[in-house]
């Protein structure tokens, strides 16, 4: 299990650098790692499991997702 979550972490951060400055969706991250080969069970990111990954990055790596509206 906690070895799941770490495969996930480390690539939620690699799909993040490669957004770049433009940035990513939750939504999109969540398709993306739907169709990673990375996922075995092929199942998305729920807007829960989001916010646990996006705690474990800030408390684990240190990295700080930001949100940014736009309208």
């Amino acid at each position: 299990m906690i070895e799941d979550k770490l495969r996930r972490a480390i690539w939620a951060i690699n799909e993040l650098v490669e957004a770049g400055d433009y940035g990513i969706t939750r939504e999109e991250l969540s398709r993306k790692w739907q169709n990673s080969s990375m996922n075995d069970i092929h199942d998305g990111i729920s807007e829960r499991t989001f916010y646990r990954l996006r705690d474990m990055l800030q408390n684990v790596f240190k990295v700080d997702i930001e949100c940014s509206r736009v309208t």
